[in-house]
């Protein structure tokens, strides 16, 4: 492997190290300047956690609480994503590609016959 192909390949792999959350991931996605779109996995990753982790009540005594701190938690996480969709992209409209978008979209198949065309493929 050329040694230019390997260094961009241990770059990667670096960077999508799952270890500590993803930590040098969030790193780079946190220092970088908008508008992207970043990886959803990541946030519905965290979302299922918290929900998941962490109780909806609590009782102290005989008092049976609400789990604020799951609910601030999860809505950091929401308000981290719309972030994202606040700045747009200043992108400029081109017909010739919207124009064959369309038609190729139109000659598609629907989401029907694909379904079955997936079962003739791969049965249940």
């Amino acid at each position: 492997m050329p040694s230019k192909v390997r260094v961009a390949k241990e770059n990667l792999e670096e960077f999508w190290n799952p270890t500590k959350s993803w930590a040098n991931y969030r790193s780079e996605l946190h220092t970088a300047n908008p508008p992207m779109i970043p990886f959803m996995g990541l946030y519905l990753t965290d979302l299922t956690m918290i929900n998941d982790g962490n109780k909806d009540t609590f009782t102290k005594g005989e008092v049976t609480h609400i789990n604020f701190f799951k609910r601030v938690t999860a809505a950091e996480t929401i308000r981290e994503v719309q972030q994202y969709q606040h700045i747009p992209y200043g992108l400029t409209p081109v017909p010739e590609i919207q124009t064959y978008i369309r038609k190729t979209m139109e000659k598609s198949k629907s989401l029907t016959e694909l379904y079955d065309l997936g079962l003739a493929i791969e049965p249940r």
